[in-house]
């Protein structure tokens, strides 16, 4: 199945090794279980998509606040010169975030429920990156970006305007 997902013909070495289908779910389960505790709700469907984009994309990520400071619409508007291409780069990426959601629902860490999808609870990933030792800085900064994107979007009430923020149509 995670064949079909994601062939490794379609995109750059380097892409398909750092977002394979454990880091991407790393990064997605992070993202959702930062949005899970301060939101109290499940991490919608459609956010993952938008996490990895701004995750893997350098000109997305180097723009990123250090900490949650604002609003995502004023951060967009501030950044809206970079992320002009969002919309494509989401699409390009949609494997991958496939990949990473079929990674964390075969090692039962998440679940689908009506409104998004419910993170685990138990050590899981967390667990396992918390004890990690990270040979890169870089790894870390996305990792550290996941968990800040999770608390961000868990500041916006409404999925639809978040979408139109970075210029995705449902």
């Amino acid at each position: 199945m995670l064949s079909q997902l994601l062939s490794e013909d379609d995109y750059p070495d380097e892409l398909v090794n750092l977002y394979n289908p454990g880091f991407t779910g790393s990064v997605i389960f992070l993202a959702g279980h930062a949005y899970q505790e301060k939101a109290g709700r499940s991490l919608p469907f459609v956010y993952p998509y938008i996490v990895i984009t701004l995750v893997a994309v350098d000109e997305f990520r180097q723009r990123l606040p250090s900490r949650v400071a604002g609003r995502i619409s004023d951060w967009v508007q501030t950044n809206a010169d970079v992320l002009i291409g969002f919309p494509a780069r989401a699409v390009a990426l949609k494997p991958f975030v496939d990949s990473g959601i079929v990674f964390l629902s075969g090692k039962n860490l998440v679940k689908f429920e009506q409104d998004g999808c419910r993170f685990s609870n138990r050590g899981g990933v967390r667990g396992r990156l918390g004890n990690a030792r990270l040979s890169s800085g870089a790894v870390e900064n996305e990792l550290r970006c996941a968990g800040l994107l999770g608390r961000w979007l868990a500041g916006e009430s409404d999925i639809s305007s978040v979408l139109a923020f970075f210029g995705i149509k449902p």
